[in-house]
């Protein structure tokens, strides 16, 4: 608005110049009046000059006005920018703290998972060593056991060999049982049919057998005296007297021996006996035991 009548003011006073110009044409002329008319030529010539670089700088003015304009709303806008970029700025930071929150409990949460996976780590080793030490224990058991069922079936089959011998070994006893069986039932038929008491002594001479000749002599049935010591029994027969011979058919020294004693029969009558003492010899050589012979002497009836 200034600049308008700025413009309008110098419009005004060119023309008021130009109107003197005229004026001073119009009267006559003479040296004071042609120098006034001079310098007024020349004040209107620098005027106008003026003018010129005076409209110059009104457009050069008005262009820094615009530009002064243009740098304000620039300026303006550039706040407004900062504005807008200080808002971002801020945003963003808090957004970067709540962000950096979140990282630091997700950093915190992973932290915590790292530590129980590696508890949990530590504690699958743990049974990791355990399940490897029983597993080589499992396979030292069954090494043993394998080593052992071998073993075992190799005793099996040592087993089976024994049974089978054990078998023909019993079959072989059965045999031979039988036949002593039979052996001494013929014995035992031999002794019952001998008229005396016959005692069998094994080498300890304890009384293997007592025919019931001896039973009917002194009294004791064959199972009291069965397995007794023969030299200890209390019948009515002195046996301490038979000790020395008995010895000695038991160690060989003596073939026979026979002799007479005075004994007390199951009846409690004085008898007269006669004892003889042979050992008791397997197949002809060793001496298993000794045969005692027993047997009452009657006296002659006297003659009338």
């Amino acid at each position: 608005m200034n600049e308008d009548k700025f413009s309008q003011q110098i419009i005004l006073l060119q023309q008021h110049l130009a109107i003197l110009h005229k004026y001073l044409l119009a009267i006559d002329s003479s040296p004071l009046q042609a120098l006034i008319l001079q310098q007024i030529v020349l004040a209107t010539a620098a005027f106008e000059d003026f003018c010129f670089v005076l409209e110059d700088l009104l457009v050069a003015h008005e262009e820094l006005s615009q530009s002064n304009e243009r740098l304000a709303a620039m300026e303006s806008d550039c706040q407004d920018m900062n504005q807008s970029r200080q808002f971002q700025v801020q945003y963003s930071k808090q957004r970067l703290q709540v962000l950096n929150e979140q990282l630091r409990a997700t950093v915190e949460a992973l932290a915590k998972s790292d530590r129980s996976l590696e508890n949990k780590n530590h504690d699958w080793l743990v049974v990791n060593e355990h399940l490897q030490s029983a597993i080589a224990q499992i396979k030292t058991t069954a090494d043993s056991l394998e080593a052992r069922n071998e073993d075992l079936q190799i005793k099996s089959e040592q087993l089976d060999t024994s049974n089978e011998e054990l078998r023909l070994t019993t079959e072989k006893l059965r045999l031979s049982s039988n036949q002593v069986n039979q052996a001494n039932a013929f014995l035992k038929s031999i002794f019952t049919s001998l008229p005396g008491g016959i005692v069998v002594l094994n080498q300890e001479l304890n009384i293997q057998i007592w025919n019931p000749q001896a039973e009917d002599l002194w009294g004791l049935r064959s199972d009291e005296v069965q397995g007794q010591p023969f030299l200890n029994l209390k019948i009515g027969l002195p046996v301490e007297q038979l000790r020395q011979p008995i010895q000695s058919c038991l160690t060989g020294d003596l073939e026979y021996h026979e002799e007479t004693l005075d004994a007390i029969n199951r009846r409690g009558r004085t008898i007269q006996c006669k004892v003889t003492c042979m050992p008791l010899f397997i197949l002809k050589k060793d001496i298993q035991g000794v045969i005692v012979l027993m047997q009452e002497l009657h006296s002659a009836m006297p003659i009338l």
